[in-house]
């Protein structure tokens, strides 16, 4: 089984435009230099394991989230995401969020 790099790194680029994180942000938690990423995200360089645990712990998202695509694991990002973005909403908005899913 051939690992996609390219896919990895596109997948990273993702959730760090998704959690609104510049490189130069995300480099400051997996601690690495900003040239290091930006060739992950291009597909142009092979990332460490214990660069994509950090990555993924600074984006908070599962490592399967970068390393596979199938439908099961979209269906867990957009869980994710939606847990994401109504962090901080209040009971009533909850409440519009909840009819709007169920109608």
């Amino acid at each position: 089984m051939d690992i996609d790099y390219e896919a990895i790194g596109k997948r990273i680029q993702f959730w760090r435009k998704r959690r609104s994180l510049t490189q130069e942000q995300l480099v400051l938690f997996i601690e690495r230099e900003p040239a290091y990423l930006s060739r992950i995200e291009h597909g142009n360089q092979k990332p460490r394991l214990d660069a994509l645990l950090r990555v993924c712990q600074a984006l908070n998202i599962d490592i399967n989230n970068l390393l596979t695509d199938s439908p099961k694991m979209q269906f867990a990002d957009h869980l994710r995401e939606m847990e994401f973005l109504m962090d901080g909403c209040s009971g009533y908005e909850l409440s519009v969020i909840l009819q709007s899913a169920t109608a």
